[in-house]
């Protein structure tokens, strides 16, 4: 039993470890249409098993709800206002090292956009 409660201690350590490591900035480049590719830059802070910040779209910053962080797996959305319209995206990446790579696909759609971004 003590062998047991010892491992839950060290897997909790581990998972705090590794969510510690996303806090801080990251930047990549996303695919757009036509080909174009854009800058995206996400500002991340973890908290046990929830994940918050930010990301900045067109110079405006933006933050992210519905943040969970699970060892290496998080997920979290966006949501944007455009001309009085509401635009969610939902994400979900694999944290490794100091690479995300993330997975979005806009409320409504089943397209998938896969890009990576890298801590600054």
């Amino acid at each position: 039993m003590r062998t047991l409660a010892i491992l839950a201690l060290m897997l909790a350590l581990v998972s705090v470890a590794v969510a510690a490591d996303i806090d801080g900035t990251w930047v990549g480049e996303r695919p757009g249409r036509d080909g174009n590719t854009m800058k995206v830059t996400f500002k991340f802070k973890a908290d046990g098993g929830t994940l918050t910040g930010s990301t900045l779209m067109r110079e405006n910053e933006v933050p992210i709800s519905d943040g969970k962080i699970s060892g290496n797996d998080l997920s979290f959305v966006v949501k944007m206002e455009f001309g009085g319209n509401t635009m969610v995206m939902k994400y979900t990446g694999v944290l490794s090292g100091n690479e995300i790579k993330l997975k979005a696909t806009r409320e409504g759609s089943d397209r998938v956009t896969e890009f990576a971004v890298k801590k600054s």
